[in-house]
């Protein structure tokens, strides 16, 4: 991609109505998973069984996912430098902003710890989302999520770089830059980001191969790569491996949110698998995006983005209020309905005030646009609009 490459057309997700659906429905359980396996791990709730084992695993289904609406965004003919950075802007700031200002606003005013007044340098850190870049090992004060948030919006910079810098020569060292610029930690897991910006420019070709292929085995790859996922998480593959990396390279842990980068990719190829094949289950059917499942689906999807920022605080918060109680499964999911409650809430001022947020975004950008090597279209959607 250091060329202006020539690629097969993105897939079109909004002629795919369900599949779009269904990728909402995969994005909302993703975000699901995370909130009971961390409610398990405050002591709010019980294990209940692979349900609540499934965290680590989700943030690789966001990665990939991401991946894929990113790259179909980015690719399609059209799409601007200044339009992408405003997109990007918007979308995180909108829910990322108010969450660093209730994190550290409320450790500024509470205290904890050794922690007096409003930590600038740390608060500064997560803003430009550098908690992890390199060895800066800051986190948001009550809100742990945040970490892989900070590797998507890499992610972000390293795609940018790909397709909107204008010149071949200059696009290589640019991407090069970036991945210099986030460290090992954030670079090492790049490629689970990379496989769904594969399948945005070339599902349609991969999903005829899938289509030549005997009628079961697209369902049998849809629920075949969901069964694998749950395995790898019930078992201690993912730890066993992450021991021996620890054993034989010094400063392992160093790689933080990365320590689990092997198997990691197991789980994103995996990931990758069920999103093709669900290509195939769904096809260019409208059936649940029209059914009264797929429009609560979307509803539900809309604040999804809030519930992965704002669910631990608030289990924090119900924890404190409840004490040290031993946990139990209906007073368990009785905080969780809260925390979703609460999330929903949140929601009316973070997710759903986008439309301004991409308002204010492209007004900063339309007045920050003279830097000629990141303005204009992309050169890969513009060569196959050319080839079109």
């Amino acid at each position: 991609m250091t060329k202006n490459v020539q690629m097969t057309p993105v897939i079109a997700l909004r002629a795919r109505k369900s599949f779009s659906t269904y990728l909402d429905l995969l994005r909302f359980t993703a975000a699901l998973l995370v909130v009971l396996e961390h409610a398990v791990l405050l002591g709010v709730l019980p294990q209940i069984g692979a349900l609540t084992r499934l965290s680590h695993e989700s943030v690789m289904v966001f990665f990939v996912l991401s991946g894929l609406v990113i790259g179909v965004s980015s690719l399609s003919a059209g799409m601007t430098a200044g339009e992408y950075v405003a997109s990007r802007a918007a979308r995180i700031y909108c829910v990322a902003l108010p969450a660093l200002v209730c994190c550290y606003g409320f450790v500024s005013i509470v205290g904890g710890g050794a922690t007096h007044g409003l930590p600038v340098g740390q608060f500064l850190s997560s803003f430009f989302f550098l908690d992890g870049a390199w060895f800066n090992y800051a986190e948001v004060p009550l809100n742990g999520p945040y970490w892989s948030l900070c590797y998507e919006v890499w992610y972000y910079a390293f795609w940018g770089a790909l397709c909107f810098v204008r010149r071949p020569s200059i696009r290589l060292l640019a991407g090069g830059l970036v991945l210099a610029a986030m460290g090992p930690a954030f670079a090492a897991l790049i490629g689970t980001w990379l496989m769904g910006a594969v399948i945005a420019s070339h599902g349609d070709r991969m999903l005829s191969a899938l289509r030549r292929s005997p009628r079961w085995v697209g369902p049998g790859l849809f629920a075949g790569s969901v069964a694998c996922v749950v395995l790898i998480a019930s078992s201690h593959l993912q730890e066993d491996v992450r021991q021996v990396l620890i054993a034989r390279i010094h400063g392992w842990w160093r790689m933080r949110g990365s320590e689990y980068v092997v198997t990691d990719y197991v789980i994103g190829i995996l990931v990758a698998i069920h999103l093709v094949s669900a290509l195939s289950v769904f096809g260019d059917g409208r059936r649940l995006y029209d059914s009264r499942a797929g429009r609560t689906i979307r509803y539900c999807a809309s604040f999804t983005f809030t519930l992965y920022l704002f669910h631990y605080p608030i289990l924090l918060a119900l924890k404190a209020v409840g004490g040290s109680q031993s946990p139990s499964l209906i007073g368990g999911l009785g905080v969780v309905a809260v925390t979703l409650a609460g999330v929903w809430v949140v929601s009316f001022g973070t997710e759903r005030q986008l439309p301004r947020w991409k308002r204010m975004a492209r007004m900063v950008v339309t007045r920050a646009s003279r830097v000629d090597l990141m303005s204009g279209s992309s050169p890969i959607a513009t060569s196959q609009a050319r080839a079109r």
